[in-house]
Order: structure tokens, then sequence, then C-alpha cells
């Protein structure tokens, strides 16, 4: 199967590396392409996969086409591309937040006004993690897409993390946690390294042990037989000890709260 990438960003490219790297693709059966033909040939010789000159050409080429372009970017690409779609039958999976497929939809008809039969689509929301093969991923598509394909485009992701099938309404609160979350939890381990760092310690090792400590806490709650956070919270916190001191501190500066707006706030935002 070819695999195209309109639109070669972090999020295009955090997929196509990470599939690279898993076996899931070959660099001759993946094709991309940017605002500029030069820009393309860039990034697929940074990469070693295969450049194409615009649009039709990869539509032409690809038996799967992922969109990687930016929200803003949609009406005015798929004014000018939309009949090349239509005519090509061939299915398209979204990476970008906050456009529904209703809305692809819409842009691919715009100007037919019977609309004639819906397009195959597939929505997919994921992370840069997936380049690591440790994404987190939610997909839905519409009617008309396909079984075999959709399943296909799970698997992908399946081997590039964890995916998770979701209704759409949905996919603004997963864009939070998901798209958002990693930031949110980066930000977290660079305050804790912070925080040993001006108490002495270098910063290098402050940051290398901190990110550990956060997988390390990670890969404890996945592999904690359903315990809840709080349980394993609890074997940490001695009475009268240091941890409890720090989570008193956390709760009186208000972090849970903190933590809870920000992922509502990015929620209203991927909303659009």
């Amino acid at each position: 199967m070819n695999y195209g990438f309109i639109g070669c960003g972090n999020m295009s490219g955090a997929v196509i590396k990470g599939a690279l790297a898993a076996g899931i693709f070959s660099p001759e059966n993946v094709f991309i392409t940017e605002k500029t033909p030069g820009l393309a040939a860039q990034k697929a010789a940074e990469s070693g996969v295969l450049a194409c000159a615009g649009y039709a050409e990869i539509i032409a080429k690809a038996d799967v086409l992922f969109i990687g372009l930016k929200p803003d970017v949609f009406p005015g690409f798929f004014a000018e591309a939309a009949p090349v779609f239509r005519q090509s039958g061939k299915p398209i999976v979204s990476l970008a937040a906050g456009v529904s497929l209703e809305k692809i939809e819409s842009l691919l008809f715009a100007e037919d006004k019977e609309k004639g039969s819906a397009f195959p689509l597939i929505r997919v929301m994921s992370n840069l993690n997936v380049a690591l093969g440790q994404g987190v991923t939610a997909t839905a598509r519409n009617a008309a897409a396909p079984d075999a394909m959709y399943e296909t485009v799970k698997g992908l992701f399946a081997r590039l993390g964890a995916v998770f099938e979701l209704e759409e309404r949905l996919f603004p609160v997963f864009t939070a946690l998901a798209g958002s979350g990693p930031a949110f939890a980066l930000l977290f381990m660079e305050s804790l390294a912070k925080g040993v760092h001006r108490l002495g310690m270098d910063k290098k090792t402050a940051l290398e042990a901190a990110a550990r400590v956060v997988l390390g806490s990670a890969m404890n709650c996945l592999d904690g037989g359903g315990a809840h956070p709080w349980e394993m919270i609890d074997r940490v916190c001695s009475p009268g000890g240091t941890t409890l001191e720090g989570i008193y501190a956390l709760e009186k500066a208000g972090f849970a709260a903190a933590v809870t707006g920000a992922v509502e706030s990015a929620a209203i935002k991927a909303r659009g």
C-alpha cells in the first residue's frame, strides 16, 4: 500500500518517523507534498521517502491520503483540490484538530449542489509521541469509510501506541488530553527538575532524573493492575513524611485545579 501525506509538518512527520522505525512503512511507499516542491524534496530527503510536486501527483500515487495541513488552510486547499479528490474516490485521513468529518465533506462537495455520494473519511487525533511508538490516538470515521481501510488505519496507529475509537463529539476533549497533554506533562517534569536545580543539583542531572520519575510513575500506573492513582500516591505518603508535605503544598497552591483548568481551556479552544 502507498501512503500519501499532504502537508508534512510535525504531526505527519512524527507518523512517518514512527512507522518507518517500526517497519510499517517502506520509504518507497511513502509520498509527501508541501507548500513548494523544493520544501517537499528537502523533507523527503531527510526521511528517505518520496516527494511529489503537488496534490494531483500524490493523489494519483497514494492509496490513502493523510491530510496534515493546518485547519485554517483547509478551505483554500479543498476549494482547489476537491474535484481531484472526488474523481479519485481515495480515502482521506485527517490529522487536523478542530476540523470535523462533516466540515471536510462540505468542503469536498462545496461546488456540488447535490453532494452525490458520501466520501470515505477517517479522522485521527494523535500526538507527537507516535514517533517513539508511544502515541495516544483517537479515531472516528464517516459511514462511507470502508471497514478494511478503517481497520488498516487503526492498526497503523495501534503499532505506534494506544488507540481509542471515540464518538467524534469527544474529539475536542481528547485533543486537550492527548494533543496538549504532553506539553502539560513536560511542564510538570521541567518544574520538578527546576525545584531540585534551585536546591543545588546540576540542571542536566535534574532533568534526566525528573524525566525518569515521570516515566516510571506512568508505567507503574499502567501496570498497576487497575489501581487508582491515589492508591499509589498513598503508598508513597508516610505519616508526617516528605511526600505528604509536598502534596499538601501542591494542593494548597491549587495544583489539581490548575491542571484540570488547563485541560478544559484546551478543549474549549479545540472546539473552535
